[in-house]
C-alpha cells in the first residue's frame, strides 16, 4: 500500500477521484470512509517529502509506517466486513486479499458452520489438524508463514462458496460455483449422488461425467448428473411409431422434457442448469448428426456403451460412470425397467434405441411408454 502510494505521489498527473456514485449504499459509504480518511492521511504525509537528493531519516520512515498500519487495520475492520456480507449473497468470483490469521480466525469463529474435512493449519486453535474448515483455509495459499510452526501468520484467496460434508449436503447455488471456477474434481467424484425432486417426488441424480459435454455459450459444462433411475411415470418418445422427427423435434424432447419435467422441478436446480450441445441421428436412417440445445436430454446409445449397436456413429462419447464398468439397469417405481435413448433406430424409421430391462442395448417401437432417466449439466 506503501509503495503504491508513493508511486503516486511522485507524479502529478494522478488526478483525485470519487468512488462514490448513486450505487453505493449509506451502509458501504460509513464502512468504506474511514479506510479513505487514512489513505488520504498518508497521502499528505507523502506530499510532504521531497526525494530529490534527501536522506530520508527515521521518523520519516516510522511516519509513513504509522499511517500504512492504521490503513491496513482500517481495511481489516471495514473492508473485510462488508466483503463477508456480500458473501452471504454468493458474488461471483470473491476472494479476500491479505488476511491476518487473528482476523481469520474471527472470521471462522463467526462463520463455524462452512465446513469441510480437510488436513490443513487449523487457524481458529493455530495447529495442525485433522478438523471441519472453512473451505477457504483449504483452498486459500499462505501469505506469510511463521518460521517457527510452519503455520500461516496471513491468508489470501479464500474462495465464495460452502462446500457440505458431501454431494448431498452441498447446495446447487454452491455445486455450480465450483464448477464454473473448475474445482468439481477437488471436492466430488463420479459416482457421488444427490437427491432431486420431481413433481414432489424425491430422486436421486449422480454425478456421470466431468468437463464432458459442451456448453452452447461455449467450453465445457463442468459436471453432468443423470437420474440413478427412472421417472415413476413413463413417456413415449412418439405420439405415432415415427423416428423420422429425430431427436431435437421429438415429441420427448420437445414436450415431455423441455414441458412438463422441467415445469416439475425445483427452481434452485433449474437455476444453476446449463444448456449443452447434444448430438444425434436426424431419424429415418440418417447419417446426419443434428445439434440440439439442451437443458434436460436422454443419452445417447455410445454416451452409455461406447459404442454403436443400433444408432448411428457421431452422437457423443462415453460417460466416465459408464466406462468404467458401472450397471447400466435402471428401475421405474422399484421394477427394472427398458429406459429410453436420444438415439433414433439407425435401421428403420419407427424406433428409438433404449436399455432393455436386464441392462442391454436395445430399442422399441417410438410411441411406446418406457422408463426416463435424464441428464442435465451444471
Amino acid at each position: 500500500m506503501a509503495v503504491r502510494a508513493i508511486g503516486f505521489a511522485f507524479s502529478d498527473a494522478v488526478e483525485p477521484i470519487d468512488i462514490f456514485d448513486d450505487t453505493i449504499s449509506d451502509s458501504t459509504r460509513t464502512k468504506v470512509e474511514p479506510f479513505l480518511k487514512k489513505v488520504r492521511e498518508l497521502d499528505d504525509t507523502l506530499a510532504t517529502i521531497s526525494f530529490t537528493g534527501q536522506v530520508i531519516d527515521q521518523s520519516v520512515v516510522d511516519d509513513v509506517a504509522t499511517k500504512t498500519q492504521a490503513i491496513t487495520e482500517a481495511t481489516l475492520a471495514e473492508m473485510v466486513g462488508q466483503k463477508i456480507g456480500r458473501d452471504q449473497y454468493k458474488v461471483e468470483s470473491l476472494f479476500w486479499p491479505h488476511l491476518y490469521a487473528e482476523e481469520w480466525s474471527e472470521m471462522l469463529k463467526e462463520f463455524d458452520n462452512f465446513f469441510v474435512i480437510a488436513e490443513i493449519p487449523d487457524m481458529v486453535n493455530n495447529c495442525w489438524l485433522k478438523v471441519k474448515m472453512y473451505p477457504g483455509d483449504r483452498t486459500a495459499e499462505p501469505w506469510m508463514v511463521s518460521e517457527e510452526t510452519g503455520l500461516p501468520i496471513g491468508i489470501v484467496y479464500c474462495y465464495p462458496f460452502t462446500v457440505g460434508i458431501d454431494l448431498e449436503s452441498t447446495s446447487w447455488a454452491d455445486i455450480a460455483t465450483i464448477s464454473e471456477m473448475g474445482m468439481a474434481k477437488e471436492y466430488f467424484k463420479v459416482g457421488d449422488q444427490k437427491t432431486i425432486k420431481v413433481n414432489g417426488v424425491s430422486y436421486p441424480v449422480r454425478i456421470i461425467g466431468f468437463d464432458h459435454d459442451t456448453l452452447t455459450s461455449g467450453g465445457k459444462a463442468g459436471i453432468t448428473f443423470q437420474m440413478v433411475n427412472c421417472l415413476d411415470t413413463t413417456y413415449n418418445m412418439e405420439s405415432s411409431n415415427i423416428n423420422t422427427n429425430g431427436w431435437v423435434n421429438s415429441r420427448m424432447r420437445t414436450t415431455h422434457l423441455r414441458t412438463t419435467i422441467w415445469g416439475q422441478m425445483e427452481t434452485d436446480l433449474k437455476n444453476v442448469i446449463k444448456t449443452v450441445n447434444k448430438l444425434a441421428s436426424a431419424g429415418n436412417q440418417s447419417t446426419t448428426i443434428q445439434t440440439a440445445q439442451d437443458t434436460l436430454f436422454l443419452l445417447s446409445e455410445v454416451e452409455i456403451f461406447g459404442k454403436v449397436t443400433h444408432s448411428k456413429e457421431g452422437e457423443g462419447s462415453q460417460y466416465e460412470f459408464y466406462k468404467a464398468g458401472n450397471s447400466t439397469v435402471k428401475t421405474v417405481g422399484g421394477t427394472a425397467s427398458h429406459w429410453w435413448e436420444r438415439s433414433p433406430n439407425g435401421s428403420n424409421a419407427t424406433y428409438f434405441c433404449g436399455v432393455r430391462s436386464d441392462g442391454t442395448a436395445g430399442n422399441a417401437i417410438a410411441s411406446n411408454s418406457y422408463g426416463v432417466a435424464f441428464g442435465f449439466c451444471i
